[in-house]
């Protein structure tokens, strides 16, 4: 799905199984409301999990040049991962079961994602070059 397009230089076959996932969703869901719902809390948990990686690697790794500056940094990092957290916390009190379907769902990642990492690492030497090497 990675593959970009030769012709109209996009990642073309990624975003019409994206379209597909979100047909079938809003078909599934019953509404176009219902899927936003659906995704909200895991897309919420995403940013939120971004925004303290922002925090934690900025005191962990104080010496590494930032391309960019955060303004009004950490007042306006810590205020989103708030927004963050009331919106997880309104998409699941607005309609539990489909937050929760969503979750179980976030959660299956973990287990196919720990999968896929012993996979790909039997499979693999490491070497002083590659990230993970010891």
């Amino acid at each position: 799905l990675g593959q970009w397009h030769p012709r109209i230089g996009t990642p073309a076959t990624a975003l019409l199984v994206q379209g597909a996932i979100a047909v079938t969703l809003i078909i599934a869901l019953g509404s176009f409301i219902d899927a936003v719902l659906y995704t909200a809390a895991t897309v919420y948990s995403f940013y939120l999990a971004s925004t303290l990686a922002i925090i934690v690697l900025r005191y962990k790794e104080p010496q590494v040049e930032r391309p960019y500056k955060t303004l009004g940094y950490p007042v306006t990092t810590l205020v989103f991962a708030g927004v963050c957290l009331f919106l997880i916390y309104s998409a699941g009190t607005y309609k539990p079961w489909i937050a929760a379907i969503a979750c179980g769902l976030l959660l299956l990642g973990v287990p196919l994602w720990r999968l896929s990492n012993r996979l790909s690492s039997r499979g693999q030497t490491s070497t002083p070059d590659q990230p993970g090497a010891h």
